[in-house]
């Protein structure tokens, strides 16, 4: 975040409230303290007809959005835009495959 000057955008204001990002990966793990507050369940949807779940079972969608939106929390790491809506669109399978 230093290499990108994010604390000087942080402290300026832009913090991505009021920004909805849509993740089209492999899920996001919903449970994940840095992710939850900023996940938008009701939004999220799994287009993998034999994976309902927008859960992450191949970590990648979670680390993702992890880098966009990590909640400002005092633990585990921080996004870029740390007050910024996450939306989960899964469009990867647990192995990071899809068609």
């Amino acid at each position: 975040m230093d290499a990108i000057d994010a604390p000087g955008a942080w402290n300026a204001g832009y913090t991505g409230a009021g920004v909805r990002v849509a993740i089209l990966d492999t899920g996001i793990d919903s449970t994940h303290p840095d992710l939850a507050p900023n996940l938008n369940s009701a939004l999220s949807t799994s287009f993998v007809p034999y994976e309902p779940s927008i859960n992450d079972g191949f970590g990648h969608g979670t680390h993702v959005a992890g880098i966009i939106a990590a909640a400002h929390n005092g633990f585990g790491s921080i996004g870029v835009a740390p007050d910024a809506e996450l939306v989960a669109v899964k469009v990867l399978d647990s192995t990071g495959s899809g068609y």
